[in-house]
């Protein structure tokens, strides 16, 4: 393997991390001195089911920092949204409604653009990195040790390539293009 490819693979290997499983209640629990906590009953049954942080300055000039919504008003936090400088950088989602995030979705903070998409549900991750919104590269933990053991590069909405550990040694193998088989039908890949 040349040195430029085996770099690639350190690089590639180094980006997905393996998300923490975060109990997202965690985060009206962790408060600091300085932030504030908002609540609002959406629905006026006196049962606030949106909670909002802010960051209090010294000329008490607030900053948000999070919006945490219970959706499903079971008294668990289902989403929260991050910002840094009013702009959202990051988000967290509980599709299973067992208050641990299932979904971690960061964003550029300057144009809003989506970058990146974490999916674990404790045993398998799925990690995809986007371009200007469009889908680019994803990452599969195939075997559930935490790593990505298969990359499907894509552009135009297609898949450019696929590279895959077979063995979970570390050897990746490409795979030209598609893994379809020629003359199937396709459509384009749509994924947020």
């Amino acid at each position: 393997m040349s040195m430029l490819v085996s770099l690639l693979l350190a690089l590639i290997l180094a980006q997905a991390e393996t998300p923490k499983p975060v109990k997202l209640g965690d985060y009206l629990k962790n408060l600091t001195e300085s932030q504030v906590l908002e609540k609002i009953d959406s629905q006026g049954k006196n049962n606030p089911d949106i909670f909002i942080v802010f960051e209090k300055k010294e000329d008490s000039a607030k900053t948000m920092l999070m919006q945490l919504f219970d959706i499903n008003r079971d008294g668990k936090i289902d989403l929260v949204k991050h910002f840094k400088k009013a702009k959202l950088v990051r988000t967290e989602t509980d599709l299973d409604y067992d208050g641990v995030s299932d979904v971690e979705s960061e964003y550029d903070g300057q144009s809003g653009e989506l970058k990146k998409k974490t999916q674990a549900d404790g045993a398998t991750f799925i990690w995809k990195y986007y371009f200007k919104n469009e889908l680019r590269k994803k990452e599969l933990d195939r075997n559930s040790d935490g790593k990505p053991d298969m990359w499907v590069y894509y552009r135009g909405g297609k898949i450019l390539r696929t590279e895959i550990d077979k063995d979970f040694n570390g050897k990746i193998v490409r795979v030209e293009g598609s893994l379809i088989p020629e003359g199937a039908k396709t459509s384009k890949v749509k994924d947020k």
